[in-house]
């Protein structure tokens, strides 16, 4: 970048944006003197319409050929389109007058990480089907009652394994003796394993000692496909 291209192109003026609906800028750096410009996909992969503007005319690299940006009349900017599945290397800032010659930038494009996109939607869906599963569970003198729904049409049967656990407390309000909140544990030993097919939505198991206990509930599909599996749910009778 020599002297009148610093002059011609200055970042204050040539301010570039990449947008899909001007709510967010997706460029994270721009730099001439380095000439640079990075640009972040959004962690949405499946979104797409990107654009790269900015409110003078630019030329982008295509095929070895530079092609001219387009001039947007209700934003007031020239923008072309980006494809962060095929992406553009480079732009160049062009002085309409001929006096300076072209400034060329190079474009990083930053890729969201698809592993992490689909591992979060599988989390999502998973809290969807438990929320829909609906599970509850009462306490009596010496029994648990364990309630809940099917999760989706094809739901076939539940599972629910209980466990003698260790209970982890945090203390609440009391005078003179603060009141114990049992907020947790840790499962010790797997004491029973139920199979509940569908048309009953229920789970009683009685003749239970006083203590903590934990049990987590499984539901599944056809051809036995596990649709999801909880965390333990800690109790005390």
């Amino acid at each position: 970048m020599d002297k009148y291209q610093k002059c011609a192109f200055n970042e204050r003026d040539y301010c570039f944006s990449c947008y899909i609906d001007d709510a967010k800028n997706y460029c994270t750096e721009i730099d001439f003197e380095k000439g640079l410009i990075v640009i972040k996909q959004d962690n949405d992969i499946t979104k797409k319409g990107y654009f790269l503007a900015c409110k003078y005319y630019f030329e982008y690299l295509n095929n070895q050929e530079w092609k001219a940006s387009e001039y947007d009349k209700d934003n007031r900017k020239y923008k072309i389109g980006f494809d962060f599945d095929n992406p553009i290397s480079q732009i160049r800032l062009v002085e309409m007058n001929n006096l300076v010659e072209p400034l060329t930038i190079n474009v990083s494009a930053i890729l969201a990480d698809k592993n992490a996109y689909y591992a979060k939607k599988r989390d999502e869906e998973l809290q969807s089907l438990i929320e829909k599963a609906s599970i509850k569970h009462s306490v009596g003198k010496d029994l648990i009652n364990i309630y809940f729904q099917p999760c989706q049409e094809d739901y076939v049967k539940t599972e629910i394994e209980v466990f003698i656990a260790d209970g982890v407390y945090e203390y609440g309000y009391g005078y003179p003796i603060a009141s114990q909140i049992l907020v947790g544990g840790k499962n010790r030993q797997l004491i029973a394993k139920f199979s509940i097919e569908n048309g009953v939505l229920f789970k009683s198991m009685t003749g239970l000692a006083p203590g903590v206990y934990a049990y987590i509930v499984k539901q599944y599909s056809h051809a036995e496909k596990l649709l999801f599996e909880t965390e333990p749910q800690f109790v005390q009778i």
